[in-house]
């Protein structure tokens, strides 16, 4: 987990989102995810968001409007951000049916191993989140063909 990150930015409007733009050596301290959750503050305002990457390098830190409106915020404005790796972002453990699946697969692991972890996680709570054996054995192939088309680019 990255030890806490302290930066000042500016709010600006990105598209249709509000953001910060995260310094290099900063979102450096977040490598390993494409995508990495955070938790920390806006101006000593608690806040959860997600570091958003760019496709030149480095990331965004968007922040909601609920959190720009109890922060005060509006675009342009400076702001002090302390942010650290969301411990609740763990993924979760591995059921033994998906598991199975992989290891059934050529090559399954390392499509698994190299895919984004945030992806991972999204795809076994999708999994977890029906108790219908056939549909969730649905998932898991569709989850895994995700998956596995997201590794191999």
């Amino acid at each position: 987990m990255a030890k806490a990150q302290r930066f000042s930015g500016r709010l600006v409007e990105i598209g249709t989102n509000r953001g910060v733009v995260v310094p290099a050596g900063i979102g450096a301290a977040f490598v390993g995810k494409a995508y990495a959750a955070v938790v920390g503050t806006a101006n000593g305002y608690s806040f959860r968001a997600t570091l958003v990457p760019v496709p030149r390098g480095g990331h965004y830190l968007f922040l909601d409007s609920a959190t720009r409106a109890e922060v005060g915020l509006v675009v342009d404005d400076d702001v002090e951000i302390v942010m650290e790796s969301d411990p609740s972002d763990a993924e979760p453990p591995m059921p033994d049916d998906v598991a199975a699946v992989i290891h059934a697969l050529y090559d399954g692991n390392r499509y698994w191993d190299k895919a984004d972890p945030y992806l991972r996680k999204e795809m076994l709570i999708w999994i977890a989140e029906t108790a219908d054996p056939s549909a969730r054995a649905r998932r898991i192939i569709r989850a895994l063909a995700k998956v596995m088309d997201s590794s191999a680019r």
